[in-house]
């Protein structure tokens, strides 16, 4: 190894902050020799002393034809990002989720390889296993290394000539004991016998306009039939995300509550406060199993996007389910309502298997194993596995 390692990293999204920032932590411990750092991120990664003027939080998007109203400025800020990491000459690329970005991002960089044996990482395994093999046959010519969170996922890498190491979920690294599980309730003088839901469709704009009124409906209809009371909690992560719940403000049967969340900490504290939650699929139901806090999965894609994921996407063959507890479990643990089956009808009878307390207890008790499988030892922990594979590589 040289006397030096200059690593970049490129995250984009709050979870994807999360990782590169825990990951900057190990490697700052595993490595012997002189590490020099740059990257792309967010606030964690920022406290971390890795600073840029540009940031990838503002293009995060979802699905197919909602991407067009950003494609443009993704454009521009690929040229940026790119010029930036050139200027760098990193030893080792790291990118960490946003596949379609960042696979368009090492495309571009592809001179390094050659120019200084630049090795290229990637952090959080695409979903390959609905996807068909284009992707896979793509990114095995641009990377070296795909550092994996769930153990299936390696097995799928292994008709290519691409490296895929399962390290487990830094999810995982979180302190989910730090709270406890009323603390919410206490501090905001939320009567015992009211339940408190939390409400998550979606940290996007496009997906938050789309999931939100089904949502609503969802509730207002449970409430008239069944009679409960409820305090409805919406975790936001921008003000732009809060004035959309303030546009539904009068459809709303319900008490409510609109928590930023700012640090890790509140995310911690609040998800442990919930009592049932609805949400889409996604990072944040690993967050809620950590939390051990019941749950439903609800999302729909719009029509045109739908059409073309059924083509790309052979969800039948490959895959029974979407959220990533069902599909570690091998079995329905977190009940899934998709597409057709979102709609307020369905969703109120998610609701109720919520306030089934045998349901929970199951469901809650499902979990352990899935924690488990995605945790490592304190030892052996999933950030410091990905710092040993990566300072390895040189």
């Amino acid at each position: 190894m040289s006397k030096s390692l200059k690593i970049f990293i490129v995250a984009g999204e709050s979870s994807g902050d999360y990782i590169g920032a825990q990951l900057i932590k190990a490697l700052k411990k595993e490595c012997r020799h002189k590490l020099v750092l740059g990257g792309i991120g967010g606030e964690l990664m920022r406290k971390e002393d890795v600073y840029s003027s540009l940031s990838l939080l503002d293009i995060s998007t979802i699905g197919f034809f909602e991407v067009l109203p950003v494609a443009l400025k993704a454009v521009n800020l690929l040229k940026k990002v790119s010029a930036e990491i050139n200027r760098f000459k990193p030893d080792i690329l790291i990118t960490v989720d946003m596949p379609g970005f960042s696979i368009r991002l090492v495309k571009k960089l592809q001179n390094l390889r050659y120019s200084q044996n630049t090795k290229f990482v990637h952090y959080v395994s695409p979903t390959i296993w609905a996807y068909k093999k284009e992707r896979l046959t793509i990114m095995e010519k641009l990377y070296d290394l795909v550092l994996a969170l769930f153990p299936f996922e390696p097995a799928l890498y292994a008709s290519s000539s691409l490296r895929c190491e399962f390290v487990g979920h830094p999810i995982s690294e979180y302190n989910w004991s730090e709270k406890t599980k009323n603390s919410f309730r206490i501090k905001h003088n939320i009567a015992k016998d009211t339940s408190i839901i939390g409400v998550m469709p979606g940290s996007r704009v496009t997906e938050v306009k789309k999931m939100l009124p089904i949502f609503i409906e969802s509730i207002n209809k449970f409430i008239d039939k069944r009679k409960k009371k409820i305090e409805v909690i919406f975790p936001i992560v921008s003000e732009e995300i809060e004035k959309i719940i303030s546009l539904f403000h009068g459809q709303m049967n319900f008490d409510y509550h609109v928590i930023k969340l700012v640090k890790l900490e509140d995310k911690i504290y609040l998800f442990k406060s919930f009592d049932k939650v609805i949400t889409k699929s996604g990072t944040s139901s690993i967050e809620l199993l950590f939390a051990k806090t019941p749950m439903i999965v609800a999302y729909k894609l719009n029509f045109f996007s739908y059409l073309v994921a059924k083509y790309w996407f052979r969800i039948a063959k490959n895959i029974k389910f979407v959220t990533i507890a069902n599909i570690l479990a091998g079995r329905e643990i977190v009940p899934e309502y998709l597409q057709n089956k979102c709609n307020s009808d369905d969703i109120c009878t998610g609701l109720d298997l919520l306030y089934d307390d045998n349901f929970c207890k199951k469901q809650v008790s499902a979990y352990a194993a899935i924690q488990k499988s995605l945790s490592g030892n304190p030892d052996n922990y999933p950030s410091k596995k990905a710092a040993q594979l990566i300072i390895q590589m040189v």
